[in-house]
């Protein structure tokens, strides 16, 4: 190997890194917050005032017992109230997500032929770090879904392009060490993600620490 493919290869896994958030930040953002009991009726049983509903509790608003989010817009639940009678919209987070991942393969993969690698990789990486300002900066949950699916189809293309040039500028002999880097790469990114969850615990500046880690790779390709 030559200073080239390791470079190659650095861009390259740098690429999975940010896919890999991306890929697990519905994991951080948008589980169901905690809810605070705020109200009890006399015929509830088994209701406390300040008593913390867990995110599988049942939905008792309306019934008896009042309650607030504990931690509000600190997920994308809380955020848009996709809970109790909305709770059948918060999958739609991943399904736009994987939607627009198809989209990428089925549809746009044929442009990493036709107009190369590198600026494939280059432009998918700012398309990815649009979109995930506008998931960080969106008004509502329908420009929040334009955003996931605009980022499936983004790190679609970009990690595909990364793969492949990564792959022929090395031969095959090396083909084992591509696919390690690679796959370590993406559990790195799943992995180092925790720690910014933890530091950031909200939805919105955790999502532009993701459109920050895609401008690096964009500058990087």
């Amino acid at each position: 190997w030559g200073r080239a493919q390791v470079v190659v290869l650095l861009v390259s896994a740098s690429t999975w890194v940010a896919c890999a958030v991306g890929f697990s930040l519905p994991i951080f953002v948008g589980g169901s917050a905690e809810r605070v009991v705020v109200g009890c009726a006399d015929e509830v049983d088994n209701c406390t005032v300040g008593h913390v509903l867990d995110a599988d509790a049942k939905c008792a608003q309306g019934k008896g017992m009042q309650w607030t989010y504990a931690q509000g817009g600190r997920s994308v639940a809380s955020e848009w109230d996709l809970i109790c009678h909305r709770a059948f919209m918060l999958p739609m987070v991943e399904t736009a997500f994987f939607l627009g991942g198809l989209c990428g393969n089925v549809f746009l993969s044929c442009l990493i032929d036709s107009h190369g690698r590198v600026p494939c990789a280059c432009f998918f990486s700012c398309l990815g770090t649009v979109c995930s300002v506008l998931c960080a900066l969106s008004s509502s949950f329908r420009v929040y879904l334009v955003g996931r699916f605009g980022l499936g189809v983004a790190q679609a293309v970009s990690s595909s392009a990364a793969w492949l040039v990564c792959c022929e500028v090395t031969d095959a002999n090396h083909a084992s060490t591509v696919m390690l880097a690679m796959n370590s790469a993406w559990s790195f990114g799943l992995a180092a993600f925790v720690p910014a969850a933890l530091w950031l615990p909200q939805w919105r500046p955790l999502t532009l620490v993701h459109a920050v880690v895609f401008v690096i790779v964009s500058c990087a390709w």
